[in-house]
């Protein structure tokens, strides 16, 4: 199937990769539930009215079990419009790799892999 131009978006990502993907487990099984703090950090760098470079991280702390840190980065095109009105729809179009990433590092032996939910990007970008 050909996509029509009409159908394929104005906002194109490149360079899609990571910068930094580590994991730390301590080997301790938690007795009951513990509490996991999630924290997202996003920046973006305008490199002109239609290119911008984004970098999404989330760090993950689950006191004396584990802490995860992961951070994406990529560029993002457009030609129709100032980029940097576009930066919602880049996170959108990044946090699937990242909570896939975070699934994947995590999935280790006498570990419950962490899935993150699916994030209100609105509220991430506040």
């Amino acid at each position: 199937m050909e996509l029509q131009k009409e159908q394929i978006s104005s906002l194109q990502m490149h360079n899609l990769h990571f910068e930094a993907i580590h994991f730390t487990a301590s080997g301790n099984q938690p007795s009951q539930p513990t509490k996991m703090t999630v924290a997202f950090n996003v920046n973006k760098k305008i490199e002109d009215r239609n290119r911008m470079n984004v970098e999404l991280e989330c760090n993950i702390d689950i006191p004396e079990i584990a802490s995860v840190q992961v951070k994406l980065a990529a560029e993002f095109k457009i030609d129709d419009m100032p980029v940097e009105k576009m930066l919602k729809n880049a996170l959108a179009i990044m946090f699937p790799y990242l909570r896939s990433q975070v699934t994947l590092i995590t999935t280790q032996p006498n570990f419950k892999p962490i899935i993150l939910p699916v994030v209100n990007i609105n509220q991430l970008v506040k």
